[in-house]
């Protein structure tokens, strides 16, 4: 373990190198001493976490490791995942969750993730709007999505990526 006191986060290459070929975990940058405790624990189980990040650089902060931590029992990367990741998508609306939820079902699979989002999205269809295929030419918008009318949401995504 090596405290680093300053405001320059970055390991120096050389302290990096003799260090030996394992992955220099980096904890995150605190503003006193009484926090330092917060930032080691992150690098001990960043660097614990290492082994489930195939090709790891040699330097790497505890924070790009939440994922492996998380899955590793980390408390605090749990809290950081969900303040970080859910809480902004979850600010952001239903939509944006359910897109989310339906890109990790299909695997990452944007295509796929378009698919299921167009078959999704074809119950906004009114008479006139069947004709132009755009739903969002509603004054209502999309009350089931909860998309105000003229908002960019799944469906355009869905055009955009049929059409490539």
């Amino acid at each position: 373990m090596v405290l680093l006191g300053g405001v320059d986060p970055e390991v120096p290459a050389e302290l990096a190198a003799a260090l030996g070929p394992h992955p220099v975990v980096t904890g995150p940058v605190v503003d006193s001493l009484a926090d330092v405790q917060r930032s080691a624990a992150a690098a001990l189980t960043g660097y614990r976490a290492c082994a489930g990040w195939v090709g790891v650089p040699p330097v790497v902060e505890a924070d790009a490791l939440l994922p492996e931590r998380a899955l590793a029992g980390d408390a605090a990367a749990k809290r950081d995942l969900v303040a970080q990741i859910y809480e902004p998508l979850a600010a952001a609306g239903n939509a944006v969750l359910e897109t989310v939820q339906t890109y990790l079902d299909a695997g990452g699979s944007l295509e796929a993730t378009a698919t299921v989002a167009l078959r999704a999205c074809q119950h906004r269809a009114l008479p006139t709007e069947a004709r132009s295929g755009d739903h969002r030419t509603s004054a209502i918008g999309c009350p089931r999505c909860l998309h105000p009318a003229g908002s960019p949401d799944v469906w355009s995504f869905g055009k955009f990526v049929g059409s490539l």
